[in-house]
């Protein structure tokens, strides 16, 4: 429940640099990945679960705290499409009107977002990513200790090198999707085809050094899903729908989450073999690349017969003030 606002929040308080700032918020994950599970085993040993389960409540309560942090963001100007056909081509201005938390605005937004073609590739794409995102932590471990022969401390220790790679990899590149000249949405592209790739190669391996080399790479790989993501949203669909998009797209990424690890469990029961597991995550993570390739084109088409026009958020104070302005903003730009 801490995860979506946080993400939001952070989203809207950035926008140059919303990527690196997404990747050190985010940074704690990774860090967590590395530092939780011995500590718990630690804790468990020492004293018992009930101690690990009261250690984990606690964090949680300090973590609730930092969201005194958090305070509001001065009114901005933001751009919001209008689809000509709803504008009708007369002379009659328009009210632009900023989305609210009304049952009835949360309803239309929501038909609004399952009726568009990029809300529903992100998704469904979202959704495949989580089906393969997870097989690596549940059978890699196996993997290395039942064929290849190494210890358990070093099986175990793979699960780290991700957790390394993962945290580092957040904060490099959310540093390099800063620059202008970067495209988010290849790079993330690209970034899960490689990721797919070497999932899919997992059955070849024969030594502990070639499970950390990929361990490094779905570390990477992982980074650039997670911390481009909201990213991603926010260029295609507009921060006035951010909300509401992200929030809906993590509700479908979650039944990835729930089914993917079961799914990869029955492969390896019916087979009994891990490969056909390895081959089936890494081919959800590089269809859920490809899905994406043409995304940018069609949201690109989507948005033929829509204009975009200056829409003024502010409180219910001053808002007759500008309701005037955008009025003429919109009748200008129907006439243009």
């Amino acid at each position: 429940m801490m995860f979506q606002p946080s993400v939001i929040i952070v989203g809207i308080y950035f926008d140059k640099w919303r990527p690196l700032a997404t990747g050190i918020a985010m940074m704690g994950t990774g860090a967590g990945t590395i530092i939780f599970p011995p500590l718990l085993a630690m804790i468990s040993k020492t004293w018992s679960w009930h101690e690990a389960y009261l250690f984990q409540a606690v964090v949680a309560l300090i973590s609730a705290t930092f969201a005194l942090l958090y305070i509001p963001l001065p009114t901005k100007r933001v751009k919001t499409n209008v689809r000509k056909s709803e504008a009708d081509g007369s002379n009659l201005p328009v009210a632009i009107e900023p989305e609210t938390l009304g049952l009835s605005s949360i309803t239309k937004s929501m038909g609004s977002l399952m009726t568009s073609p990029t809300f529903l590739l992100i998704s469904i794409s979202g959704t495949i990513t989580l089906l393969g995102l997870f097989a690596p932590y549940a059978f890699l471990v196996d993997k290395a200790m039942k064929e290849i022969g190494v210890d358990e401390k070093s099986a175990t220790f793979l699960l780290s090198i991700i957790g390394i790679s993962n945290t580092c990899g957040r904060l490099i590149f959310g540093l390099i999707s800063c620059h202008p000249w970067v495209n988010c949405l290849k790079l993330t592209n690209g970034g899960l085809t490689i990721a797919g790739i070497a999932t899919m190669l997992i059955p070849f391996t024969n030594a502990y050094y070639q499970l950390v080399i990929y361990c490094v790479i779905f570390g990477f790989g992982l980074a650039i899903f997670t911390i481009l993501r909201s990213t991603i949203v926010v260029k295609l669909m507009g921060m006035n729908k951010f909300n509401s998009a992200f929030g809906l797209s993590l509700f479908f990424m979650g039944f990835g989450t729930l089914l993917g690890n079961p799914l990869g469990g029955w492969l390896k029961d019916t087979t009994g073999t891990y490969n056909i597991s390895f081959y089936a995550a890494g081919a959800y993570l590089l269809l859920s690349a490809i899905m994406c390739y043409p995304l940018q084109s069609i949201r690109d088409w989507e948005n033929r017969g829509t204009i975009t026009v200056p829409s003024i958020i502010t409180p219910d104070s001053i808002e007759q003030e500008h309701y005037a302005q955008r009025r003429y903003s919109l009748s200008v730009s129907l006439h243009i």
